[in-house]
């Protein structure tokens, strides 16, 4: 198990550097980098306290635990608050983020019913 003593020190300060040690959590690769995906959005936002490193390993585990193969705008409203703590941050992420969110399967683009 990792444990996060070991994760700081080997993610540093770039939040794009989880990845690996989130795939160590047995985290699948596609969802650990659509996870560093969102976490890049929200904390390009000006917010009171932008997600650190540490609650991004938890909202991991968490999405871990819930069985999330990825992260859509229901599953993200239904965890934002694992990375985002303020809740005047909670109502900005949710309309700048959120909707941004919403899942198009490829075969739906691609003409499939």
């Amino acid at each position: 198990m990792v444990q996060r003593a070991d994760v700081f020190a080997h993610i540093g300060e770039r939040i794009g550097e989880p990845v690996d040690v989130i795939e160590a959590q047995a985290v699948d690769q596609a969802l650990a980098r659509r996870l560093v995906e969102v976490v890049s959005m929200v904390r390009e936002l000006d917010l009171k306290k932008p997600p650190s490193i540490a609650e991004s390993i938890d909202w991991a585990r968490a999405l871990l635990l819930l069985g999330a193969d990825d992260i859509d705008e229901q599953l993200f409203e239904q965890t934002m608050s694992i990375i985002v703590k303020h809740r005047t941050d909670i109502d900005l992420v949710a309309e700048r983020v959120g909707a941004r969110l919403t899942k198009t399967l490829p075969e739906q683009v691609a003409g499939g019913n």
